[in-house]
Parts: C-alpha cells; structure tokens; sequence
C-alpha cells in the first residue's frame, strides 16, 4: 500500500497537538530536489486562536542565529576575508569563534531587567543591551564551546557596523530577499506587516510584559532590543525555513546563493564534536534528530519549539515549527516528540515514490 507522507505527516503533528506538546504545529520535509510534504494544524492560541495553515507564522527563537550567520557568511564571501581572522569583539574574537559559540562568551544574562522599562524599544534601549553583553567578562576564546546569546547579540553589532545598514535590511538584502522567503521578518515595536497579532502562533503568558504573547518576540533581550537581534527575533513559516536550508544544502554542493567554499566552512563543524559557524550538529545520543539523521548532520534548535536539521548525505531537509511555550515554557513534551518527529519523516521521506 502506498503511504500518502503529507496525510501522515498531518496525523503526527495532530498527536502533537492533541498530547498537549504545542496549540500550533507546522512542519516541510524535502528530500533529494522535491518537497515531501508539508502539514499544518491545531490553533494559533489555546482558548480562542485561528486555525493553523502553512502561511502561519511563529516565533522562531534561535533559528534566528543560522540567519543571521549566514549575512556574515555573504559579508565574508563579498570581502574574501578569511573568517578566521576577522575580528568581532575585543578582547578579541574571530568571526569563527562567535559564530561556532567559542569566543568565551557566557550563556545569556538577562541584560533587560538593566534598560528603564520606558526605553524598552528604543534604540537608546537598543545601544544598551548591545554594549551590555559586550561588557560581560568572557573566557579565553577557543577553550570551550559555550552556547551563547550574548556573542550573537555582540554579532548584530559588528554586522550593522560591516553592512552599514540595519540588520533588518540586511537581512533583507543578503538572505531573505535573494532567497525569495517572503515570510521571514522580524516584528518590530508597533510594525505587524500584513500579519496581524492575531494570527501569529502565540507563545507564553508572561505577567510583566502584560500577559499573552502574541505576535511580539518572546525573548525578553531581544523584546528589549525592539524586536530586532541577531540571537533571536524572527518570524516565520516552516516552509521559508526549510527552503534556507535547502539553499545551504545545495550551495555546500555546488555554490550559488553563497560560494561553495564559504558554504562548507558555514556548515562544517569547527572541531571535532563542535558546532559549525552558525549551526548546531547531530549528537551521537539524545539528538532531537533522532536516530536516523546522519552523523554529519547539522541544524538547529529554538526554545519556543522550532527545529531545522539538514541530512548532507541523504539529501533530507526537515523543517518542525511549534508554540510549546503556550501557554507556560514549563511544558517539556517536545523533548520527547522531537526524536519521534525526525525519525518518522527520515522514514517518509525514504518511502516516498
């Protein structure tokens, strides 16, 4: 009999919902040249959201960061400078270092609760928190890989600084726009697009920013920020997601959108066992891959949910986007449903015709 993957890839994010792991689930699976499937349900919000389509949008946390990388990556690619040796941050880091989590940095600080609640926004808040994670004492560079906002707060600095530009723009200009992803943006202050709150996947009811979160940023550094950080910020579909992958992909194999060259040090691991310049790779246990992605497998992780890995040898794109957080970040379900999740589409997409 054969397997229809888009009707099963709809059963397994419907389980998701109902097993209370998200409200929202939305996922895009592409393997070798052709999109799988693609599948989207539940509600925007538990108690009285919208239905969940493909063009639904969520908080995609950390999945901002391989985004972000990948402007510095074009930047490297314009200049021809090796990434090696391009300092970031003083005392000094190379653009390698911050990107791959090995500049020293600590984790995360909550830099928010130091800018005035009345400058939340602001780019006087902006300028804040910016040179408050630059200030924070880092580690030696390169004895530790320490996963690190605060280095990819830094990194939207030094990139607004390189580009001469905005880093919405820029993002505009070296990823999202050449790359047609219509659906990827960041939400500043006030500024919704043609999307209203309404109908973004809504995140966690938090008391000190007024309750529900919908449609604004979900992390408190980057809310400060105004919406707009190279840590995390975005919005978007799972399909946009999946396509940026894709295009990572492909140029690691023949070029285009970025030289190959640049491309493979984007996506190879730094050091055995370590991240690549922008992205996570595939533990030996415990992954949120799964067990069946492959051992050089990269991607990467968001807290709202939201999950991106790329399978190099197989040719597997798997995209997973949820509001887990909603409405409480206490909910750890997806632990559990992400290894099921990626071992099932690694199964649909080698059965597909």
């Amino acid at each position: 009999m054969t397997v229809d993957p888009g009707a099963e890839l709809e059963l397994l994010l419907r389980g998701a919902v109902t097993s209370g792991v998200s409200s929202a689930a939305s996922a895009w699976i592409w393997h070798d040249g052709r999109v799988v499937a693609c599948a989207a349900t539940g509600v925007t919000r538990a108690d009285s959201g919208q239905p969940v389509c493909p063009d639904t949008l969520f908080d995609v946390a950390s999945l901002t960061k391989p985004l972000a990388a990948a402007v510095a990556a074009r930047l490297v690619a314009a200049s021809l400078a090796d990434p090696e040796e391009v300092v970031v941050s003083d005392p000094q880091a190379t653009l390698t270092q911050v990107l791959s989590h090995r500049a020293g940095f600590e984790a995360w600080r909550p830099i928010h609760e130091l800018v005035d609640g009345r400058l939340v926004g602001t780019e006087q808040a902006r300028r804040a928190v910016i040179r408050e994670a630059g200030l924070i004492p880092r580690k030696q560079p390169d004895t530790r890989t320490e996963y690190s906002d605060l280095g990819f707060i830094c990194l939207a600095h030094w990139l607004e600084q390189r580009c001469k530009k905005g880093l919405v723009q820029a993002l505009l200009d070296d990823v999202t726009g050449p790359l047609g992803l219509v659906h990827t943006h960041y939400r500043p202050h006030g500024r919704t697009g043609d999307v209203p709150d309404e109908a973004v996947a809504a995140t966690e009811i938090v008391s000190r920013r007024g309750g529900l979160i919908q449609g604004a940023v979900h992390d408190d550094n980057a809310f400060a920020m105004g919406g707009v950080s190279a840590h995390a910020g975005l919005f978007s579909t799972a399909s946009d997601m999946g396509r940026f992958a894709v295009a990572t992909l492909e140029a690691c194999e023949k070029g285009g959108w970025l030289e190959r060259s640049v491309a493979r040090w984007f996506a190879r691991p730094v050091a055995k066992g370590c991240r690549t310049p922008g992205w996570d790779v595939k533990s030996p246990e415990g992954s949120s891959a799964g067990n069946s992605f492959g051992t050089n497998s990269f991607g990467h992780l968001g807290f709202t949910g939201c999950s991106l890995w790329v399978d190099p040898e197989e040719r597997l794109v798997a995209c997973l986007l949820t509001n887990r957080i909603h409405p409480t970040s206490t909910n750890e379900a997806i632990r559990t449903f992400r290894p099921l999740f990626h071992d099932r589409v690694h199964e649909l997409a080698l059965e597909s015709p």
